[in-house]
């Protein structure tokens, strides 16, 4: 592009508000680049930080603790702050489309739009409770009331894992009877993880009476029930409320809009986070997928990301030399056990205790003191 310093302006838009666009707003504020205009389109102005869930569901936080203020962060940025959701992209015309059929024009996009739940199974969309979007998740579960009712969570990685289990201390402490399933299609829960982990994520499902089905898939979710297949064979398993917190997808817009899309729909880029087939369109966290390295959707990348997503769209607004990215092999991983206890890992190395949470509510604070 032509140097920003001349007369024109430019158009900088941030498509979603996920993690990595919180971020590049805070950097934007401290460090803006004159002659552009920045936006940010995103369909609430509160964004949810996914690291701290666990704790909004045990009770350890309050709902305001844990969501950043988009519309404050984008006041601190001068920037242009948009209520609606991404429904589509001209890239020919450089042409975002929004839920309201208007159109916001851009010279260079960057998409954190996250991914969404994949409701495909039958009966899902009736009557399961899609953890993702956070928002729409804890309106239905203030409204459920869990206690002495069957509660099944569905999906065997970490967020299922910590979902389920801050809902059973929870219930547990003020109730003291619980009735909770955790539904895994794998062999064992949390498959990536060292077996010491796993060992102390089973015994605090234990303690806290979470039953766990492993290799069971669930073909069919009714409003009382679903119906698992394990090895061929059907069972029917009672449950009143049904947590949907399996693999997430992508949505349907990227390719529709003729994006690069890798074969599950999640947004192509490359080195750069570029897009792989528009270089004025950057993508990061959950919808995108780094052909080059790829990796799971998880928060730490998404939050890694962000810094190479500020430089590299100044790079690219300034004519100037992208940065490649080289995100992480290994990465420490923490996950809460409910009450104020946690266990975490670092490639093969484990370790729990009241300690792991404590420095884990540590790392979060921190996070969230940026944007306070």
């Amino acid at each position: 592009m032509n140097q920003t310093g001349q007369s024109r302006q430019y158009e900088l838009v941030l498509a979603g508000g996920g993690h990595t666009h919180a971020l590049f707003l805070k950097a934007w504020s401290d460090n803006p680049l004159p002659g552009v205009n920045l936006a940010l389109v995103s369909p609430d102005p509160l964004t949810p930080y996914s690291g701290m869930l666990p704790g909004l569901i045990a009770g350890h936080f309050a709902y305001k603790d844990i969501h950043i203020d988009l519309e404050q962060l984008c006041q601190r940025a001068g920037a242009r702050y948009v209520q609606s959701a991404l429904t589509g992209i001209d890239a020919t015309n450089k042409q975002l489309v929004l839920a309201d059929q208007t159109t916001i024009q851009f010279d260079v996009l960057s998409i954190n739009t996250g991914s969404a739940p994949n409701l495909a199974t039958p009966g899902v969309k009736e009557y399961a409770i899609p953890v993702k979007p956070i928002s729409g998740f804890w309106e239905q579960y203030q409204a459920q009331e869990e206690q002495g009712k069957a509660i099944a969570v569905v999906g065997g990685g970490a967020g299922s894992v910590e979902v389920i289990l801050a809902m059973a201390w929870r219930n547990k402490q003020q109730s003291g009877n619980n009735n909770f399933l955790l539904v895994s299609s794998t062999q064992d829960i949390l498959p990536a993880y060292p077996a010491r982990l796993r060992e102390v994520v089973n015994t605090a499902c234990n303690e806290l009476d979470v039953r766990i089905m492993n290799n069971s898939k669930v073909i069919a979710v009714y409003k009382d029930s679903m119906t698992c297949e394990n090895r061929g064979q059907q069972e029917q398993i009672p449950a009143d409320s049904v947590y949907w917190c399996v693999d997430a997808a992508a949505p349907a817009w990227p390719e529709q809009s003729g994006l690069s899309c890798s074969s599950d729909g999640f947004v192509n880029v490359n080195q750069y986070l570029q897009a792989e087939n528009h270089e004025s369109i950057f993508a990061a966290g959950d919808i995108a997928h780094m052909t080059h390295s790829p990796r799971p959707k998880a928060g730490v990348y998404a939050v890694r990301q962000a810094p190479l997503l500020f430089r590299n769209i100044r790079a690219y607004l300034e004519d100037d030399i992208l940065v490649p990215c080289e995100p992480q092999g290994v990465f420490l991983s923490i996950l809460a056990l409910g009450g104020k206890t946690a266990v975490g890992s670092r490639g093969r190395l484990s370790f729990s205790g009241n300690w792991v949470w404590h420095w884990k509510n540590s790392i979060d604070q921190r996070f969230m003191r940026q944007f306070q």
